[in-house]
């Protein structure tokens, strides 16, 4: 069964991203986002739908 969390920016991802910002990198990119329900394969991050779209107001 797929997880919300797993198409959602949830803060463990915002973390994430956060520590390599501190670390110095040069480049961060997160990572493929679906934004057709079509495109949505397990665990991509998913904007078709506004529930999936809060944690990209921060």
């Amino acid at each position: 069964m797929e997880s919300e969390g797993r198409k959602s920016i949830i803060d463990k991802l915002i973390a994430y991203h956060v520590a390599r910002a501190k670390g110095g990198n040069g480049l961060n990119t997160v990572e493929v986002t679906a934004v057709d329900k079509a495109s949505a394969h397990f665990g991509f991050l998913f904007i078709a739908e506004d529930k999936y779209t809060n944690g990209l107001k921060n």
